[in-house]
């Protein structure tokens, strides 16, 4: 399963919740998968929540766009836009809810370009690790759309992906609004 993330990781200061609401559903395909990050960090085995709490890791929206280009045939949706002018910025790998206090794990399997203090080869295995451990049964929820749904989620403790639709034979419209 590949999750990804929408334009908030490539700016500075990260978007607090994200709302998608659906006006036109497809008859097949089309749904969103949700990982809960803050469950799946709090079961990390003891030593890894050590390990990774100072790492900060490199988003980079160019990547985003090239790995979607690949899977469409060329085609992305990363307009160039004012996300042109950072193509990359440093997150930290570790966050604490503002309010709760809970951790969790801030990643994306299609933006996370490498961690900046780790050789390539080490950096995609511990981002291979942590995402498999993040996105396995008990953390995930795929949500089927209805028209008229809103879906709110926090976007510091939740990784989201939507499944594959074929928009040559099924319509999918649905507007997203982000809170800093």
């Amino acid at each position: 399963m590949t999750f990804q993330t929408g334009p908030s990781r490539f700016r500075p200061q990260l978007t607090s919740a994200t709302m998608l609401y659906s006006v036109i559903t497809p008859q097949r395909g089309g749904e969103t998968r949700f990982a809960d990050a803050t469950r799946a960090y709090a079961d990390l085995p003891p030593a890894v929540p050590q390990r990774i709490e100072a790492i900060r890791a490199v988003h980079s929206i160019e990547q985003l766009g090239e790995l979607q280009s690949q899977a469409s045939g060329g085609q992305s949706s990363i307009a160039a836009g004012s996300l042109a002018a950072s193509p990359e910025v440093v997150h930290p790998f570790v966050l604490t809810a503002p309010v709760a206090g809970a951790r969790s794990l801030l990643l994306g399997s299609m933006v996370i370009s490498g961690i900046a203090t780790l050789a390539e080869q080490e950096s995609r295995a511990l981002l291979e690790e942590l995402l498999e451990h993040t996105t396995s049964e008990p953390y995930v929820y795929s949500h089927r759309w209805k028209q008229g749904d809103l879906v709110v989620w926090d976007n510091l403790a939740t990784l989201h992906t939507a499944s594959p639709c074929d928009s040559s034979r099924h319509r999918r419209l649905l507007y997203r609004a982000a809170v800093r």
